[in-house]
């Protein structure tokens, strides 16, 4: 596994907290509640993202966000 980038954390915390950007009012409790988290991030390999036409060699990664069972409203959520 590659270390999480920073751009990659930013990603997993505006899925979860619900904003991209600062906002007033969000306690170190509801983050600790509902903020995601990286747990995998995976490098695509350059043969994977190329073309017969474009030889230059890419960069690309998967990444694992995890979300905090309480943002799904609980079991009867996850079972309808």
């Amino acid at each position: 596994m590659k270390t999480p980038t920073l751009s990659q954390k930013k990603c997993a915390v505006g899925q979860t907290i619900g904003t991209w950007l600062p906002v007033p009012g969000i306690t170190e409790e509801m983050q600790r509640r509902h903020m995601g988290k990286v747990i995998n991030v995976i490098a695509i390999p350059p043969s994977d993202l190329s073309d017969k036409y474009d030889t230059a060699e890419k960069k690309a990664y998967l990444f694992q966000i995890a979300y905090p069972y309480e943002n799904f409203g609980g079991l009867n959520f996850l079972c309808s």
